[in-house]
């Protein structure tokens, strides 16, 4: 069980070093976000049920982010890391842009 131990701080030094991400801040903020995850998912059904697009949208806005939140602290922080990660990274904020305006233009539009 030491081993393991051992190997896992290792590991997690070795990404640290080799990165700029500390594992640990990653895998606090990874996990640590999982319950408000839940609760904004939770959200979503309610609204879906009660049919207000309105809520639903906001809820999705949270779950997105929540969602995205690890991977923003690897993107900010981050160094040496893959050209895949770079482009997926890229084409969700491109989503939540465009997601963005699409909904400013609604309201636009409603007023």
């Amino acid at each position: 069980m030491e081993w393991l131990i051992q190997r896992a701080l290792g590991w997690a030094a070795e990404i640290q070093l080799n990165y700029g991400v500390n594992p640990i801040i990653f895998g606090v903020l990874y996990f640590g976000t999982i319950p408000p995850y839940i609760y904004a998912w939770a959200k979503v059904a309610a609204s879906v049920k009660g049919k207000d697009v309105q809520t639903i949208n906001r809820w999705l806005t949270v779950v997105v982010i929540i969602f995205t939140l690890p991977y923003a602290y690897v993107l900010l922080f981050g160094r040496n890391l893959s050209v895949v990660f770079y482009v997926a990274v890229s084409v969700l904020i491109v989503l939540l842009a465009w997601r963005a305006i699409g909904r400013l233009r609604r309201l636009r539009q409603s007023d």
